[in-house]
């Protein structure tokens, strides 16, 4: 979830201070190439809301690779590189907003800590730039905080 405050907009909002609001849904799908790397498709449902609009629903939906550093126990260090299609443009003077079309170049990092059997803790940061060209666009970066399952594989040979 995302929330941007602005103190100056109280008159125009009786309700409260939040200027833009911003919760992402994402499914993300990956299999090992290699004991280090692993390739996949991400899928995400962007629900945002500004200046007191009615919420609007953009996406983002592509291809990932991934490099891990296995840190025991099957967490680990993740770094993530994806190209995405999607109508979430981060562009102009205000708020993001739909338009269709856009390419997205992203990069992250994160950490999967076992804390189950199969289950994993997700923390991450990912960044996506628009390589469209267009006015004013700004990049879009997301902190994560989420929850993984992994089905279980046989081991793969170090």
């Amino acid at each position: 979830y995302t929330y941007i405050w602005d103190n100056e907009i109280d008159s125009v909002n009786p309700n409260g201070k939040i200027d833009f609001s911003e919760q992402t849904y994402r499914l993300k799908i990956t299999t090992n190439v290699g004991y280090h790397w692993r390739i996949g498709l991400d899928g995400r449902l962007i629900r945002f809301q500004p200046f007191y609009t009615t919420p609007s629903n953009a996406y983002m939906a592509g291809a990932l690779l991934q490099y891990g550093f296995y840190l025991g126990d099957y967490s680990r260090f993740v770094l993530e590189l994806g190209l995405k299609s999607g109508n979430y443009c981060t562009c102009g003077d205000g708020a993001p907003y739909m338009k269709n079309n856009l390419l997205h170049l992203g990069y992250g990092w994160g950490f999967d800590f076992k804390i189950w059997h199969s289950v994993f803790m997700d923390l991450g940061w990912q960044r996506y730039y628009i390589l469209n060209k267009l006015p004013k666009k700004y990049s879009y970066t997301q902190y994560i905080i989420g929850l993984k399952y992994q089905f279980p594989v046989p081991e793969v040979n170090r």
